[in-house]
């Protein structure tokens, strides 16, 4: 089997395609939260286009019937900020989520699920959460996030239940400023990487997305690579020396341990493709959010990737916590592969 380069794609472009339809229907009637995830009724024929990467080996896993083979004896967890919260409503539609779980996760929707508990998938073979911690550290690791990581949105702890999971999928998204230094995210992640030294989970980075400035002028992939201007107002020209950063951290301390989903790479050119409705121009009313992604989009693209690095590994065996889907936790007693446990339902 072939090798899984350091980042998963190296390269690739946006194909437009004739009948296709789109995974799912995301922004339908009953959708979670219309202030976030909207109808996107004006962005274009996403369903038309789709990635292809460069190199073979980070090609998107699209076989049918595959999600629960790449998902068996999986439990994983999500950490990071709005964007894989993005990524993971993404993933509960692919799959999808066990009957009644899609429903529940629309009822219970929150920026960071903390009411929601954990979901099932895979006729309860599998298993997925999300915590939502935009920096990736613990309060006890004396990095409070700047704020009360007991009662901020942005940092909630995600160690104690990561004992559950023996799949981290992990990103610190855009909240993190290169012009606090470079050195305050090394030591961040030093942190990280030292806890995860610790563990035998088996880890994902996803690198972060920078949004694009002007996104409601565009209707197709842009033709050309996307740089955000120099000293962007919402630093997302900081956004790939910041990853740059991540990534030499956990290769120096994590040699070998860490995959990587460049959703840089992946989501460059899809301008076209974040959350506007309504009409723009003379006249015309809409919103504007050109950091955050309509469903389905460039966030089904990142969990195919991770379905193929899925299935290229076996999950570890670690110890766990028993949680039930409202999200209090038991600690458990014992071992479990693939976060096997008794249902708590």
């Amino acid at each position: 089997m072939a090798l899984v380069p350091p980042l998963c794609p190296h390269g690739g472009h946006w194909a437009h395609t004739a009948n296709s339809t789109p995974p799912y229907r995301a922004g339908a009637v009953g959708q979670p939260a219309p202030s976030f995830y909207k109808a996107c009724h004006t962005r274009g024929d996403y369903e038309h286009w789709s990635w292809h990467a460069t190199d073979p080996a980070c090609r998107a896993a699209t076989e049918d019937g595959s999600w629960c083979e790449a998902l068996r004896g999986r439990s994983l967890l999500f950490v990071g900020d709005s964007l894989s919260l993005q990524m993971f409503w993404s993933l509960l539609h692919l799959v999808p989520a066990d009957g009644g779980e899609l429903s529940r996760a629309r009822r219970l929707y929150d920026m960071d699920f903390k009411r929601g508990g954990e979901f099932s998938l895979c006729d309860g073979a599998s298993r997925v959460a999300f915590v939502r911690n935009d920096w990736l550290v613990e309060h006890q690791w004396n990095r409070s996030c700047h704020f009360d990581p007991a009662n901020n949105l942005m940092c909630r702890s995600f160690v104690p239940l990561a004992q559950g999971y023996n799949t981290l999928v992990l990103n610190t998204g855009l909240h993190m400023e290169m012009r606090e230094g470079a050195d305050v995210i090394a030591a961040h992640t030093t942190l990280l990487a030292r806890w995860l030294n610790g563990t035998r989970h088996d880890v994902i980075y996803r690198t972060s997305v920078p949004g694009h400035s002007k996104c409601q002028e565009a209707r197709a992939p842009l033709q050309r690579r996307y740089v955000p201007q120099e000293g962007h107002e919402f630093h997302w020209d900081d956004v790939e020396a910041h990853d740059a950063v991540r990534r030499s951290r956990f290769e120096a301390l994590l040699p070998g341990r860490v995959r990587y989903i460049d959703a840089a790479t992946i989501a460059n050119a899809r301008a076209d493709r974040h959350m506007i409705q309504g009409r723009w121009g003379p006249g015309g009313h809409g919103s504007l959010d050109c950091l955050h992604y309509c469903l389905p989009g460039p966030p089904d693209t990142y969990n195919l990737v991770l379905k193929r690095l899925l299935r290229e590994s076996s999950p570890p065996e670690i110890g766990f916590v028993a949680a039930s889907s409202r999200g209090s936790q038991q600690r458990g007693t014992r071992a479990a592969k693939g976060g096997a446990r008794p249902r708590g339902r």
